[in-house]
């Protein structure tokens, strides 16, 4: 069946404009059955045990008069509001405490009642709601209950701004000290690797002067300073003095003694054994 071919289940209670469902111990409401009837505008669910309406029923925006009235509703949905077009709402004698935000959204409502409920006076007053006997405290009813909940909606509209706001702030805060730490995490990271950098740059030094001690160390054991050998040759030349003189200081003994001795051949054997204890001695002395 096509949408345009269906019908409601509420088809046959339909008189004209109005569609009247009191006293038939109702619980719910289907709202899909009220929708394939665009053309009623006037709905009566008095004298039931509704004790809920659907989240949807908002899109019902071709009611004008609805009477839920002596029934056991203790909310109203969200989707109130959305009732455009109505004007006449008679919700006395249910179990509402309070009525949504949204039913400030009811600019065309001129006339209301809302007797025998247990509302909460912080939220609507009695004063707000009025004895709601006559149709002008009904409509007076409908003007303070609207001004009222459009001033509630103010506040919660301001109240939802300002803890947006806080949010942004602290979402905001949140991100700069997430940056501030994150700065900081690479500015110690920094630190780290330049730290690591010195101590490795310390330690190749270190290793540099090491090495060059250890070269310089190796050096003076194989090539002593020219000062040392220079002492030492000096050393040298003295001794081969010394040794020189004495030399000179014994051949002249020897000289002597070989002219003051008469006999020959006595004479020849000791200059033989002079020349062997001279060769013997510069031998010694590293002359030859």
């Amino acid at each position: 069946m096509k949408k345009s071919d269906a019908k409601s289940a509420y088809a046959s209670e339909v008189e004209g404009n109005a569609l009247d469902l009191s006293l038939r111990q109702l619980d719910r409401v289907s709202v899909k059955d009220l929708a394939l009837l665009p053309l009623v505008t006037r709905v009566d669910l008095s004298n039931n045990q509704i004790t809920a309406l659907p989240d949807n029923f908002g899109s019902l925006t071709h009611l004008v008069h609805l009477d839920l009235s002596k029934n056991q509703l203790t909310s109203l949905p969200t989707s109130f509001g959305q009732l455009s077009s109505l004007r006449h709402l008679d919700l006395c004698h249910n179990q509402l405490n309070r009525l949504p935000l949204s039913f400030a959204e009811l600019d065309s409502l001129t006339w209301l009642d809302l007797r025998e409920n247990p509302l909460d006076p912080g939220l609507l007053s009695p004063e707000t709601v009025g004895l709601c006997l006559t149709a002008k405290q009904n409509q007076d009813c409908a003007k303070r209950v609207l001004a009222r909940l459009k001033e509630l909606a103010a506040r919660a509209e301001k109240a939802a701004e300002i803890k947006r706001k806080k949010m942004e702030e602290e979402a905001e805060l949140e991100r700069l000290r997430r940056e501030a730490a994150e700065a900081e995490e690479r500015q110690r990271k920094k630190a780290e690797r330049e730290m690591r950098k010195r101590n490795a740059q310390a330690a190749n030094q270190q290793t540099t002067n090491s090495a060059a001690c250890d070269a310089s160390q190796a050096r003076e054991v194989d090539l002593p300073p020219s000062s040392t050998v220079t002492e030492q040759e000096g050393r040298r030349g003295l001794g081969s003095a010394a040794v020189c003189g004495t030399l000179l200081l014994a051949l002249t003994s020897c000289v002597v003694a070989w002219l003051m001795m008469e006999d020959p051949q006595r004479s020849n054997e000791f200059l033989r054994s002079v020349f062997r204890s001279l060769t013997i001695f510069l031998t010694n002395a590293g002359f030859l």
